[in-house]
């Protein structure tokens, strides 16, 4: 699993970083804990409260998660220098600033899937999309499918 914005597509990179200087201008910081996944990472992790031990962390197989393609960042707010994973408050104001920025946050999820830790950018595409696009070009695929929809404006 990753935490490099370079493992990202670049234009999330670009709005990751603007996200975190917004953020601070609000004196939020903000810790990037989790971006591209691959395939066997997705399922150790969809595994995990389920046939191996701990809490469940994702309701994403492998291929149903927007970072198993790249397009996908979760975070955490640090406050005096610690992870704080339980005010609610702080994960909508940095919610708020990337839906400001277009990009989607997982705390606008309605019901049990919210996922307040987590945005991506879809531009506009369905997993179902995405996976078709994996399987006949890999990530790369992808990523010149959703940068042709962000030149073109043509995305949500």
């Amino acid at each position: 699993m990753s935490r490099k914005l370079e493992d990202l597509i670049p234009i999330l990179a670009i709005k990751a970083t603007e996200l975190i200087k917004k953020a601070r201008e609000q004196e939020i910081d903000v810790l990037i804990t989790s971006t591209w996944r691959s395939f066997a990472e997705q399922q150790a992790l969809y595994d995990q409260g389920r046939t191996q031990p701990g809490r469940v962390v994702t309701w994403a197989k492998p291929g149903q998660s927007y970072h198993n393609y790249g397009l996908a960042f979760d975070f955490v707010p640090v406050v005096e220098g610690t992870p704080d994973w339980e005010t609610e408050k702080t994960f909508v104001t940095i919610g708020q600033i990337a839906e400001d920025m277009r990009m989607q946050w997982g705390g606008r999820w309605p019901g049990v899937k919210r996922d307040l830790p987590h945005i991506q950018m879809s531009f506009g595409f369905s997993l179902t999309e995405l996976q078709s696009f994996y399987k006949i070009g890999g990530i790369a695929k992808v990523w010149e499918e959703c940068n042709l929809k962000y030149e073109k404006g043509i995305w949500p």
